[in-house]
């Protein structure tokens, strides 16, 4: 960012401009220079800034302050911050999965997309299939090859075997290596050997992405 620019937050931030300290914050964490991205984000959530709130929550949360990172994150998710509210549910999971599934609820019903995911992971989990259905149609609906493969699996469960097999059938065309091996497994089953040699040729395309994501290799 050039000079110009940030010279342009810091006389806005100086007007009491709350966005460009959280913007200001932002430039500082990049540098590296977390003790003055810390001052202009504490400005910024005294301001009312949500994302303000947000980067606070996770710098405390980065040097394991849980109790000063829950306390921004609450402050911000009572302002709609739908990323704040994962960040509760992610910390609450495992220790209170009711507490989780809440956060998580908040968040997907704020729209976001993600946390309707992890929603439905978290309640399929819990054998709550039918609000787990729910949010992972919602979550799906974005096109998105795990969502689809989540859901197929629900609906699988909920023995809705041919409305399983088409959202297998989405997933793995976009490239999700499960869910190719669903669909080579249901082809084998059905004796349709033509399709069969199809979904192993696509599991054969997206293996080597699907490891590398595991990994957290280059593709």
């Amino acid at each position: 960012m050039s000079d110009d620019a940030l010279n342009d937050y810091l006389a806005a931030a100086k007007a009491g401009d709350a966005d460009a300290m959280y913007q200001i914050a932002r430039i500082a964490m990049k540098s590296g220079d977390a003790a003055r991205a810390e001052q202009w984000a504490h400005q910024a959530a005294q301001s009312g800034s949500t994302k303000g709130m947000r980067v606070l929550g996770h710098m405390h949360e980065q040097r394991g302050e849980g109790a000063a990172a829950e306390h921004w994150y609450r402050l911000a998710s009572d302002g709609g911050d739908a990323w704040s509210m994962s960040a509760m549910a992610r910390r609450c999971r495992g220790r209170d999965d009711v507490q989780a599934v809440h956060w998580y609820r908040r968040a997907a019903t704020a729209g976001d997309r993600a946390a309707a995911l992890e929603l439905a992971l978290l309640l399929a989990e819990r054998g709550e299939l039918a609000e787990a259905e729910h949010w992972a149609a919602l979550a799906a609906a974005g096109r998105d090859a795990r969502a689809l493969h989540c859901l197929a699996d629900i609906l699988q469960r909920r023995g809705k075997a041919v409305e399983a097999e088409q959202h297998y059938r989405r997933a793995a065309e976009l490239g999700h290596f499960p869910a190719a091996g669903v669909m080579f497994t249901i082809a084998t089953s059905h004796g349709n050997k033509a399709e069969a040699l199809r979904w192993r040729a696509r599991m054969a395309e997206t293996e080597a992405g699907w490891v590398n994501r595991i990994a957290g290799g280059p593709e």
